[in-house]
């Protein structure tokens, strides 16, 4: 009996130290080797990743984490009760601050949970998810730098031209595009009264600069984008006396939304209506005949456009611990998510995008 005292008092003192300000909001026993940072420490991490204060607190979840020697480093058994529900996970690690930080996390999940009165809680400061037992570092989302090759159909653009054909380059976030491209439109033709075989052949060639809004879910997305398209339209005579060339500038506004499909290899698929208005149009014009043709001012058509992605390569996005042999667990600043039955063990840290 004697022999058990001390033991009382030590375990009274290592579950809610009187100064201990997560005591009151919930109960969190550690138990860990000598060399492993003590409970005073996982206190002050839980109360730097929490975004409540944890004396405001009042929670009736439970923590108990035991930590021991592992041949990869240190293993952590977590038992976890809250909400009428009792979750189990191990998890092993090089380091045993890895641990203590996942610990840290679970319990400042718990902490906000309770403080919004909620089933679980959504973030805190930091990018770690642990899902379905898997500890996973939230993938890094990176603007990506795409080839673009398109083939248009349409009317308008110039006289006696359906068919043109362009490429460039595009840059596309999570919610937002920017693209550069030149649209050729070749074989034009605006012919004198009369005389199918004479007249003037026409060529044009714009550059376009747009910005999008995207959205996407998985393999699917759609964008919806405005441009101003400036351009050089050729004429040249054809079956006419001293016919010469004529470059003459154009200026028009685009707007072109567009379905976009990602297939399995690094090429997207996307199908875009648009809609041209000219701003500034010139039309033909033959010495003696007057003016042929000048375009429309509305065009209408639709573009097949194929994109290659050129970065960030497709293999391996984002930062992923997998189930192997040993690694260390570390916070960054996007966002952690939430926490399921299960183990894992924790790779190094792979910034490969």
């Amino acid at each position: 009996m004697t022999s058990t005292i001390p033991w009382l008092l030590w375990s009274a003192l290592a579950t809610a130290p009187a100064t201990d300000p997560i005591a009151t909001a919930l109960e969190l026993r550690w138990q860990a080797p000598a060399s492993c940072p003590d409970r005073t420490a996982l206190t002050h991490a839980i109360t730097a990743l929490a975004t409540v204060e944890p004396t405001v607190v009042r929670s009736r979840a439970s923590i108990d984490a035991r930590v021991e020697p592992h041949v990869d480093g240190f293993a952590l058994q977590l038992r976890v009760e809250a909400e009428g529900r009792t979750r189990t996970r191990t998890l092993v690690a090089a380091k045993c601050s890895s641990l203590l930080d996942a610990v840290a996390i679970e319990a400042a999940l718990l902490l906000e949970a309770a403080h919004e009165a909620s089933p679980r809680a959504t973030a805190i400061h930091g990018a770690v998810a642990i899902i379905a037992g898997t500890v996973r570092l939230a993938p890094r989302r990176r603007p990506q730098l795409r080839l673009r090759g398109s083939a248009s159909l349409g009317g308008a653009v110039i006289e006696g031209a359906s068919a043109g054909y362009g490429g460039g380059v595009v840059v596309n976030g999570r919610r937002w595009g920017a693209s550069l491209e030149a649209v050729h439109w070749p074989r034009g033709f605006a012919p004198l009264a009369a005389r199918t075989n004479a007249g003037t052949t026409l060529r044009q060639t714009d550059v376009i600069a747009s910005g999008c809004a995207r959205h996407s879910h998985g393999r699917v997305g759609a964008s919806l984008c405005i441009g101003a398209a400036i351009g050089a339209r050729q004429a040249g005579g054809r079956g006419l006396v001293d016919g010469r060339e004529a470059v003459a500038a154009t200026f028009a506004l685009v707007l072109a939304p567009a379905f976009e499909w990602q297939t399995p290899s690094p090429i997207m698929v996307a199908i875009a209506p648009w809609v041209r208005a000219a701003i500034v149009r010139p039309g033909v014009r033959v010495d003696g005949l007057g003016e042929l043709a000048r375009p429309r001012t509305w065009a209408f058509g639709g573009a097949l456009r194929l994109e290659f992605s050129l970065w960030p390569p497709a293999r391996g996005r984002g930062r992923r611990a997998r189930r192997s042999a040993g690694g260390e667990l570390r916070r960054t600043r996007d966002g952690f998510g939430d926490g399921f039955g299960g183990s894992a063990t924790l790779l190094p840290e792979d910034d490969t995008p």
